[in-house]
């Protein structure tokens, strides 16, 4: 697994595996699969430190759980050949999410081209998630005390693990409200009293939120097809 980061961290240190019972195998599928959610998991730690140390509460965000969700269905999703996607074999640094998501080979308009006025890069981070069928990209920008998060989750077919996403994105009560940019339907929302959008484009899964204004929300979404 190799992470990208914005800013240089120090590795995840391994934990130990628990012994299985199961045949070699299985069991060799269930260590690439245990090896990969803890790499996920060391990922949105450091990208929560780098958070932290900005003044923002992103588990806080994460933790607000309500009684209703949102999931995309897995057939929105379109992998793409995991040939297709160029994933740096040494970790390296990058000024915006554009310039991650060109580095990795992805031309699909995913990344916005413009923020509310004061909002800057504060933590990026790529993660290789080839075990899980996917690569991940966060990005966390930052305003005094406004947070905003983007998260795109780009899945490939690997012809041996499922690609379909199984994230589940928290929303208060209340219907999502359609908003189509560019031939793409964006699921308005809002989690914990901030405005958040989430769809599918491609192989690709996205999601912003934070504090900023549902109309500002909205500008952001269309400058991401602004080039179109």
């Amino acid at each position: 697994m190799r992470t990208a980061a914005r800013r240089p961290h120090a590795p995840p240190q391994d934990g130990g595996l628990p012994s299985s019972c199961a045949a070699p195998g299985r069991r060799r599928r269930w260590l690439r699969t245990a090896l990969a959610a803890a790499a996920l998991a060391a990922t949105l730690l450091l990208f929560c430190a780098a958070a932290g140390a900005n003044g923002y509460d992103l588990w806080g965000i994460l933790a607000r759980w309500t009684d209703e969700q949102l999931a995309i269905e897995p057939d929105q999703i379109v992998p793409i050949p995991k040939s297709d996607i160029h994933i740096p074999e040494e970790p390296e640094e990058y000024s915006s999410l554009q310039e991650a998501l060109s580095a990795c080979g992805l031309s699909q308009p995913l990344a916005p081209s413009w923020m509310p006025e004061g909002f800057e890069l504060s933590a990026l981070h790529v993660e290789d998630m080839s075990e899980l069928g996917n690569v991940m990209f966060a990005a966390l920008y930052a305003r005094d005390d406004s947070h905003l998060t983007i998260f795109i989750n780009v899945y490939f077919d690997t012809g041996q693990y499922s690609t379909s996403p199984s994230t589940h994105f928290q929303k208060d009560e209340g219907d999502p409200v359609p908003y189509t940019v560019g031939g793409v339907t964006h699921m308005l929302m809002t989690n914990a009293g901030r405005p958040a959008a989430v769809w599918a484009s491609g192989p690709a899964e996205c999601s912003v939120t934070g504090d900023i204004t549902t109309q500002e929300l909205k500008q952001i979404i269309d400058s991401i097809y602004c080039g179109q």
